[in-house]
């Protein structure tokens, strides 16, 4: 069934769209936005192991980046051996309750650690101004 969309749904839309473009703009260091408009939370995870891989890469490891439904992420070559590697990815969120001052804490939220499929973990935290990977 085919219908008309009502302008009032794409004024709406456009609203949406435009108030998310904005938040997206506010990311003012290169690589943070190159990662939050890979677009959804699986695309963003994805690109934060892209990210990953070039780093490690950089610093001389041998680095296999995975399908995306294996247990986890990248193997890294590690000395003789492939190390499994599980790479998380979080935008920054601001906590709810302000502070004293009236300034927000940031925080940032990990989700799906399974310890027992991976050796070593990679978090990559995605602020306004810097990303940074923690190992």
């Amino acid at each position: 069934m085919a219908t008309k969309v009502p302008a009032a749904i794409s004024n709406r839309a456009k609203a949406r769209f435009m108030n998310d473009k904005l938040e997206t703009q506010a990311f003012t260091d290169v690589v943070s936005r190159d990662i939050v408009e890979a677009g959804d939370s699986t695309a963003i995870g994805r690109m934060g192991e892209y990210v990953v891989m070039e780093a490690l890469e950089d610093l001389g490891f041998k680095v296999k980046l995975l399908s995306g439904t294996d247990s986890c992420d990248l193997k890294v070559k590690v000395g003789q051996q492939w190390k499994r590697v599980e790479v998380k990815t979080s935008k920054v969120g601001l906590q709810t309750k302000p502070l004293k001052d009236g300034t927000r804490n940031k925080m940032f939220v990990f989700n799906g650690i399974k310890t027992q499929l991976f050796d070593m973990l990679v978090l990559v935290f995605v602020d306004y101004d810097k990303t940074v990977i923690k190992l």
